[in-house]
């Protein structure tokens, strides 16, 4: 590959990202708290900017976890229909 000019780099496996050096510097794996699974270490935001680097302040919501707001706040669908929607599964 270099001969060629190719780019190329070394691939990791999760437990050496976990312990390398440069991605500990760079703050490049988090630990948040899970619900399920307790503390999770994950990828932190990708890239990181000097003046916005953004950064992960929960693990991703459990499947339907944000409904009751999605529907009835940000939507504003009756509390009444609601309740029927999931009643018959179509929520």
């Amino acid at each position: 590959m270099d001969r060629q000019g190719v780019p190329a780099g070394q691939i990791y496996r999760a437990p050496e990202m976990l312990e390398d050096p440069h991605f500990i510097a760079r703050e490049s794996i988090v630990t948040v708290d899970h619900p399920q699974f307790g503390k999770l270490r994950m990828q932190n935001v990708a890239p990181r900017l000097s003046e916005t680097p953004g950064g992960i302040r929960a693990p991703s919501p459990a499947l339907g976890q944000h409904n009751d707001a999605i529907y009835l706040e940000l939507l504003g669908i009756p509390r009444e229909r609601y309740k029927r929607l999931k009643a018959t599964k179509v929520i």
